[in-house]
């Protein structure tokens, strides 16, 4: 007997998983998320403590466990990319006219070399 299968219906994504969901400030969101992921990625790269880290980064121990865990309540764009810059890695904010018509605008966190060679 042929078994027939069902494809679930699907949904293209936006590209920000954030909007897909309906969540509030979603490119916000997403960028606060690609920051924080180079964060940990900076941390697991020197094999820090979270107590070090706290203390390089000038913040409290559970901050830092809450970062790292993805939760950035009480953190703004801005201040992710101070923190990132205390850990030693220089952040660039490049501003440039949106080329693509009848799409949205994008905000977006690119590292030009891999944490794992910078540091």
């Amino acid at each position: 007997m042929k078994r027939t299968v069902e494809v679930p219906a699907y949904e293209r994504s936006s590209g920000n998983v954030f909007r897909d969901l309906g969540f509030p400030h979603p490119d916000e969101a997403l960028l606060k998320a690609d920051l924080v992921v180079r964060i940990c990625e900076i941390v697991e790269h020197a094999e820090l403590r979270q107590v070090d880290v706290a203390q390089s980064l000038g913040i409290s121990q559970p901050k830092v466990s809450l970062l790292l865990r993805g939760r950035v309540e009480g953190f703004s764009v801005g201040r992710l990319m101070l923190l990132i810059s205390r850990l030693g890695y220089d952040v660039d904010v490049v501003i440039r006219p949106h080329q693509a018509r009848g799409r949205p605008t994008k905000l977006r966190v690119r590292a030009t070399t891999s944490v794992r060679r910078a540091g």
